[in-house]
């Protein structure tokens, strides 16, 4: 059961909290991030933890206070990481989160503690000598090493990024990652032992709405090419080059994104940004090839919806993407910051209609399968719920 869930620390008092002597299910305090991804499992665990009885829950939501937002704000071009703004939100949360767990988030009235990410997580390292008797569990998308050794951020500013790494995995007891890739870096790079990982990937519904249900929606005789995501980051460049270079007289482009950077790009429908539930309803369903060449990413939202909508997915083998997607079974990958691999992996697609279905068809059913809501949370749920008894 979820006892609170709040987005003010105003609104939590000492008798909105669980009770000091644990007198029924676990006691458990989730703090969720609030922005991107985060924002969704927040949600979602919050909405499954309403249907458990082996919780008695407290939810956090976080927002940046102004002031933090100014002192953590990232450069506005690619440093390498040199602009050091997550080593920054590390230290700059850690007194907020020491405030609370000694004021309105009295550690004393939980067994457990969840942290969604590490960058949140800095406080743990001084409550958990302070309160011997909570567990804690950190939940996390992809490690420093990682966006080193496959992003391009420079070894020297995130060293100090994985020093503080290594101090909270070997604090947390229980490291939930949002996909796989991640566990098997916590394993390789940071020696965290089997036992202390779960893996609970980013999962989302099945819609009843997708590619093939039989609907009738816009059409066209051209083949329909989907983009949603920040344009930069997600590679939005590459692809409106790549459709211009090699596909704009047999393909259109749909974009949803902030940006709109040509107006006169030919076959280029720029949407701006929708509703999700018009995304989902409307667009996916109407579009042929969904295509997210990012520069860096983990497991995206938006690639995970575009299969679960039945669109066979063109990406970057960056991250997690290729657990996803399987090339000429869900989709192809390309080579991240190469617009000429990338038409090469859109190619088969754009000509092949049989293909488009085959592809997105086994998309739909691969997320039905792997990606499941209902699987992902109740099981991470009850590690939590088991872990805290352990205490």
């Amino acid at each position: 059961m979820n006892r609170v869930v709040s987005e003010q620390l105003d609104a939590i008092t000492p008798r909105s909290l669980p009770p000091r002597d644990r007198q029924g299910p676990a006691r458990a305090l989730f703090i969720h991030g609030n922005i991107l991804g985060f924002r969704t499992v927040g949600r979602l665990l919050t909405d499954y933890c309403a249907q458990r009885d082996d919780l008695d829950a407290v939810h956090v939501h976080l927002h940046w206070p102004t002031w933090m937002r100014v002192l953590g704000k990232a450069a506005p071009v690619r440093t390498r990481g040199w602009d050091m703004t997550h080593e920054r939100f590390l230290y700059l949360w850690a007194p907020v989160m020491r405030r609370w767990f000694r004021g309105p988030l009295d550690l004393g009235r939980f067994d457990v503690v969840h942290i969604l990410t590490q960058g949140n997580a800095r406080a743990m390292l001084w409550a958990k000598p302070r309160y011997p008797h909570v567990k804690w569990a950190v939940n996390i998308d992809a490690t420093a090493v990682q966006h080193i050794r496959e992003f391009g951020f420079s070894r020297i500013p995130k060293g100090v990024y994985v020093a503080q790494e290594r101090k909270i995995f070997a604090a947390a007891d229980l490291i939930a990652t949002r996909n796989a890739w991640a566990a098997e870096s916590l394993r390789d790079d940071y020696g965290v032992p089997d036992e202390k990982i779960h893996v609970a990937s980013n999962s989302v519904p099945i819609p009843s709405a997708h590619r093939w249900d039989g609907r009738e929606r816009e059409t066209s005789d051209r083949c329909r090419i989907v983009f949603v995501g920040a344009w930069r980051r997600k590679g939005g460049d590459l692809l409106l080059r790549a459709h211009q270079e090699r596909f704009a007289d047999r393909a259109e482009l749909h974009v949803f994104s902030k940006t709109r950077p040509d107006r006169s790009a030919k076959n280029v429908v720029w949407h701006g940004l929708v509703p999700r539930e018009e995304l989902m309803e409307r667009w996916l369903p109407s579009m042929d090839v969904f295509v997210l060449p990012s520069r860096d990413d983990m497991l995206p939202w938006a690639a995970l919806e575009a299969c679960a909508a039945g669109l066979p997915v063109v990406a970057s083998a960056v991250g997690a993407i290729p657990r996803l997607v399987v090339p000429g079974e869900t989709g192809y990958l390309c080579e991240p910051e190469s617009w000429t691999s990338l038409a090469e992996a859109m190619a088969p697609l754009v000509d092949d209609a049989a293909a488009r279905e085959r592809l997105g068809r086994a998309a739909r059913e691969f997320v039905r399968a792997h990606h499941d809501p209902d699987v992902t949370y109740p099981n991470l749920l009850a590690r939590i719920a088991r872990l805290a008894d352990e205490g």
